[in-house]
């Protein structure tokens, strides 16, 4: 039950005291009402599909069970068919990932230089070079 209030009551509340109170009335429910409540659950997203999909996979099992023989050939051919696409689905997205990793570094340091830049222009004493009148040391 939402709203607050129990489900076949009521609920009122006041302020007495300086403080809230609420009174409550309830009524006692019958089994059905549970019952009620628990289909109503099942029957609704996301259950229902969880429902569907378990039903569709028994009747599937049933009709390979009583079918085996005549559906051996198709059945052995829809899982070549999905290991192939397997395959496939796992090298194009290695090839995706590699592709990203040699496109993602050059950004990554074209990002880093401009940043540096940024910062020795609005604070010189960072730069990582010395000034024009700093003394060196030569061999």
């Amino acid at each position: 039950p939402s709203g607050g209030a129990p489900r076949g009551g009521r609920m009122s509340a006041g302020l007495r005291g300086g403080a809230w109170v609420q009174e409550q009335n309830t009524i006692l429910e019958t089994p059905a009402g549970y019952v009620e409540e628990a289909l109503q659950a099942l029957l609704s997203p996301p259950w229902i599909f969880v429902l569907i999909g378990g039903v569709l996979c028994i009747c599937g099992a049933g009709i390979l069970r009583i079918f085996r023989e005549e559906l051996q050939p198709c059945l052995f051919g829809a899982l070549d068919l999905g290991a192939t696409l397997g395959r496939s689905g796992a090298a194009c997205a290695a090839g995706g990932l590699w592709c990203l990793k040699r496109v993602a570094y050059p950004c990554k340091e074209a990002f880093h230089r401009c940043r540096d830049s940024t910062e020795e222009w609005f604070r010189p004493y960072k730069k990582k070079k010395p000034g024009t009148y700093v003394a060196s040391f030569q061999y």
